[in-house]
C-alpha cells in the first residue's frame, strides 16, 4: 500500500513512517524540517506546509493517509492551534476526497475529554466538557468534527485517541518530566504516588494506526482510545525511572488548592504582559501531576482487535536503553 503520512519529523509520525515501510508500505512522509526525515528505502521524503495548498506529488498513486501532523502544546495563540490543527486537517480532507482515498486514519488526542477532575474508564461516547482545557484540545475537538463531516462526503475516516505517548526518540513526554526533576521538581499533591493515568508506547499507537488502515467498514467514522491497558501511578513509575537512569529523585509536596491557584496566576500574567512566552506552570499541567484519567479501550479491542503488543514494562526498559545511548 502507499501511504502518505503526516507530521514524520516528530515523534510519532516518524515512528509510524518508519515501522510501516519496514512492513513493506510505500510511504511518502512529510514534514517541515527536512533535516530531520525520517530514514528508509521506502520512504520519500517531500518537505510541505499542510497549511498551505498541497501539491500533488504528496497524493500520487496514494491509497492512505495517516494523519499524525499537529501543533501540540499546553501554550501558545489560538490562531496559531486553529491553522495548524484544524485548517490543515481540512486541506487533508479536500485533496484525500478528490483523490478517493481509500482510507484516512486521524491522530487525535484524549486531551478532549479532560475537565480537572478524576475520571475512572473514559468511553468515547462518553459526554465531553463543554468548553475544553486548552487551545490545543479545542482545535483537536474541531478537527474531529472536520473528520466526521468529510466522512458524510464519503472520506473513509477513522478517529485514533492516544493518551501520552512515550517511546526512545520522545521528545515532550518523559524528557519534560525528567528535565523538571533535574532543574526543579516533581510536584507530590496527593497521599499516594498518583495520579492513576494511562501512558501508551509508541509502536502500540503505530500498530492501533496499522490496524485502522485495515479495519472493517463498520469502522469508518469512529473514534477509538488507545492506551497501554495498564494504568500507572504516575510519581511511583517517576521514581523508578529516575532510579534506572541514576538520577536524583528530586520530589516536592505542595498543596493541589495552592499549586493550582499558583498556575491561574501565571496564565493571566504571562497572557495578557508576556504574551509569546509560556509560563513554567499551567493549571492543566500541574492538573496532569493530580487527576486521576484513564481510558477504557474495549471498543478499540471489539473493533480493531487491538491489544498492545509493547507492555509497559518493556517500554520503559527500552527508553532506559535509548538514553544510556545517548
Amino acid at each position: 500500500m502507499k501511504i502518505l503520512v503526516t507530521g514524520t519529523t516528530g515523534f510519532l509520525g516518524s515512528r509510524a513512517a518508519v515501522l510501516l515501510a519496514e512492513e513493506g508500505h510505500e510511504i511518502i512522509a512529510t514534514g517541515r524540517n527536512s533535516s530531520k526525515a525520517p530514514k528508509h528505502s521506502s520512504i520519500r521524503f517531500i518537505q510541505a506546509d499542510l497549511t498551505q495548498e498541497l501539491s500533488e506529488d504528496l497524493f500520487e498513486g496514494v491509497e492512505a493517509v495517516v494523519h499524525c501532523a499537529a501543533l501540540s502544546s499546553p501554550w501558545g495563540k489560538y490562531e496559531d492551534f486553529y491553522r495548524m490543527n484544524v485548517v490543515a486537517t481540512e486541506q487533508l480532507i479536500e485533496r484525500s476526497l478528490e483523490h478517493q482515498i481509500k482510507r484516512f486514519v486521524h491522530i487525535s488526542s484524549p486531551s478532549i475529554y479532560f475537565d480537572f477532575k478524576d475520571r475512572e474508564n473514559i468511553k468515547e461516547s462518553d459526554t465531553l466538557p463543554s468548553k475544553k482545557v486548552n487551545f490545543y484540545a479545542q482545535t483537536k475537538y474541531l478537527a474531529e468534527l472536520k473528520i466526521l463531516e468529510a466522512v458524510a462526503k464519503g472520506l473513509p475516516g477513522i478517529i485514533l485517541r492516544p493518551r501520552a505517548i512515550f517511546g526512545p526518540g520522545d521528545t515532550a513526554l518523559l524528557p519534560r518530566v525528567v528535565k523538571a526533576n533535574n532543574t526543579k521538581f516533581i510536584p507530590k499533591m496527593r497521599e499516594d504516588d498518583g495520579p492513576l493515568c494511562d501512558l501508551t508506547y509508541v509502536d502500540n499507537v503505530v500498530h492501533a494506526i496499522r490496524l485502522a488502515l485495515n479495519a472493517k467498514e463498520a469502522c469508518i467514522g469512529q473514534a477509538y482510545n488507545i492506551t497501554n491497558a495498564e494504568p500507572i501511578y504516575l510519581l511511583e513509575k517517576i521514581r523508578e525511572l529516575t532510579k534506572e537512569l541514576g538520577l536524583k529523585y528530586n520530589v516536592k509536596k505542595i498543596p493541589y488548592g495552592l499549586a493550582f491557584a499558583y498556575a491561574g496566576i501565571l496564565e493571566f500574567v504571562y497572557r495578557f504582559f508576556l504574551r509569546g512566552k509560556e509560563p513554567a506552570f499551567t493549571k492543566y499541567s500541574i492538573s496532569l501531576f493530580y487527576n486521576n484519567q484513564r481510558l477504557d479501550v474495549t471498543k478499540a479491542k471489539e473493533e480493531l482487535g487491538y491489544t498492545p503488543i509493547v507492555s509497559m514494562e518493556e517500554g520503559f526498559s527500552r527508553v532506559v536503553r535509548g538514553w544510556s545511548d545517548e
